[in-house]
């Protein structure tokens, strides 16, 4: 649960009360309302604003909308009024700004049936590409594994953005999340010089890439931490 984005010295706040995003802005000691012209049809337990602060992602584990941002002519005014753009319905389970759009524009969802989906918000509600790690054998569907969280990391060779998906029972998966090729899949990728002791023994919740480093998360309080390596057979 996330109700709170930052960027640039704003803070973005969903009150739950109000049904509207607060636009903070503490340096001018002012705060702003912005509503939405159609409340989201959806319970929102996640707020995400992308690089530029110009669109705001609202999810919950039934639905994601898409938010525009005008922070000049928002922080001028007391209360402001804006479409949102709603994009998926149902167990949604993570969504993130690529940081490869130019546009700052491009958001990807994970869904709980283990597809993951890029849309250019600033298009409409058009799907640009999208993949699903369910695929071919590769998830354990009998075995009730669902993914769970992502994360990208930094950008790779040739615009390819290292996309890590996280799933319940610790794997993680790497795509290829280009904005402008089809993405591919590889995994689960492969964990060495951990001990029997150390390895994943609860649920995954999290996942977060720092540089070259990944960090993972259990149910159970703790938090793992990985290099990412390369090598022949791989595009990381």
């Amino acid at each position: 649960l996330s109700l709170l984005a930052s960027r640039d010295g704003l803070l973005f706040v969903w009150s739950r009360r109000d049904g509207a995003i607060l636009l903070v802005d503490p340096a001018a000691d002012s705060i702003t309302k912005i509503r939405l012209a159609s409340s989201p049809r959806h319970t929102v337990e996640n707020v995400v604003v992308n690089r530029a602060g110009t669109w705001l992602a609202l999810s919950g584990p039934d639905g994601v909308t898409a938010v525009p941002i005008q922070k000049r002519l928002g922080l001028k005014k007391d209360e402001v009024v804006v479409s949102g753009l709603h994009l998926v319905d149902g167990d949604v389970q993570a969504v993130a700004w690529h940081p490869g759009s130019v546009g700052y524009s491009h958001l990807a969802v994970l869904t709980k049936d283990a597809w993951i989906r890029l849309y250019n918000v600033a298009d409409g509600v058009g799907e640009v590409r999208g993949l699903a790690l369910g695929a071919g054998g590769r998830v354990a569907v009998a075995l009730g594994e669902v993914p769970v969280s992502m994360t990208f990391g930094p950008a790779g060779e040739a615009g390819q953005w290292p996309l890590f998906v996280l799933f319940g029972n610790c794997d993680v998966f790497c795509i290829a999340a280009s904005i402008n090729h089809e993405w591919t899949v590889e995994g689960p990728l492969e964990v060495f010089g951990v001990e029997e002791r150390e390895e994943c023994k609860t649920e995954a919740c999290a996942i977060v890439a720092i540089g070259g480093i990944l960090c993972m998360a259990t149910v159970g309080g703790t938090v793992q931490h990985y290099v990412v390596l390369g090598g022949e057979d791989t595009t990381l």
